[in-house]
């Protein structure tokens, strides 16, 4: 049978779940249609899917204060977009584009200030060379980089700056310590 309600309907058992199918205050088999909100003061869990057909909203979360803190979305390209309401922070772009685009264009200033900070290492699998300073093969960065340990290259390194040096402090290539060469060295 069904139950059929033109007021509201509570339901007051406060029992937690102890899985997606029992423990729970409310169990339903088949599908639950809305034209509305659902909202929840906890999570939301599923074993499968949670599709919006006439919206592009995946995922909307909110603080006490009932305020956008972050949303999962697509755009009309299908492609994801991560953020909150007034931007997308990442930005996952399918088909050929295929890519992650993190919006945030905070400048890296200190190790654990940027856009993104990495606890751990990274790697990168790609193996295409460098073909020019905007064409990095498997990474090209569009301003400076510091690096505060030992750095390894396997293969040729060409700096295209064409600074003069007039001291010891100036130049494309300024060293603090020693320079040592295993062959030879042509200077023009």
């Amino acid at each position: 049978g069904a139950i059929k309600s033109y007021g509201g309907l509570c339901i007051t058992n406060t029992a937690s779940s102890s899985s997606i199918t029992s423990g729970c205050a409310l169990y339903v088999e088949g599908d639950i249609h809305t034209n509305n909100t659902i909202r929840t003061l906890g999570g939301l869990v599923s074993n499968n899917y949670i599709e919006f057909d006439n919206s592009k909203i995946l995922f909307t979360a909110y603080d006490v204060l009932n305020v956008n803190r972050f949303m999962m979305s697509f755009d009309n390209s299908n492609n994801v977009l991560i953020g909150n309401t007034v931007s997308s922070a990442i930005e996952i772009l399918t088909g050929s584009d295929n890519r992650v685009v993190f919006s945030n264009t905070v400048p890296s200033t200190a190790f654990d200030t940027a856009s993104v900070v990495l606890n751990g290492g990274m790697s990168i699998k790609q193996t295409s060379g460098a073909v020019s300073t905007n064409n990095g093969g498997a990474l090209t960065v569009n301003g400076g980089m510091s690096v505060a340990k030992n750095a390894i290259f396997g293969g040729d390194i060409l700096i295209e700056s064409t600074s003069e040096s007039v001291s010891n402090t100036t130049g494309c290539l300024r060293l603090n310590g020693g320079l040592g060469v295993l062959g030879n060295v042509n200077i023009a």
